[in-house]
């Protein structure tokens, strides 16, 4: 027979630590460099850009395309970085169904 206080207990540990990642995570921040360090990208734990950087050298070229596509790849690989950084964190909660691990 299921004991709905038991399940209620289980969502609220749950919800605690979700509450405990949310906290570690959004302190979180990567960088990702794209055409060998020329642009770097920067995102923090709520998947937000704080910021993008691109060498001098870019600049004194005509080649647009090149500059977004590897603004781009900077972007991309940021991004990656932060949800490897978000699960290894989710895995340090005790207690958390992998399932979860796995949406995240």
């Amino acid at each position: 027979m299921i004991n709905l206080e038991d399940i209620m207990g289980e969502m609220q540990k749950m919800k605690t630590s979700l509450q405990e990642i949310e906290a570690k995570t959004k302190h979180l921040r990567v960088t990702s460099e794209a055409g060998a360090g020329l642009v770097k990208a920067t995102i923090d734990g709520n998947k937000k850009f704080i910021g993008i950087e691109i060498d001098e050298s870019l600049l004194n070229k005509a080649d647009k395309t090149m500059l977004q596509d590897l603004m781009v790849a900077a972007a991309n690989l940021a991004l990656e970085k932060i949800q490897d950084e978000i699960k290894r964190e989710v895995g340090q909660v005790a207690g958390l169904p992998n399932l979860l691990q796995e949406m995240m």
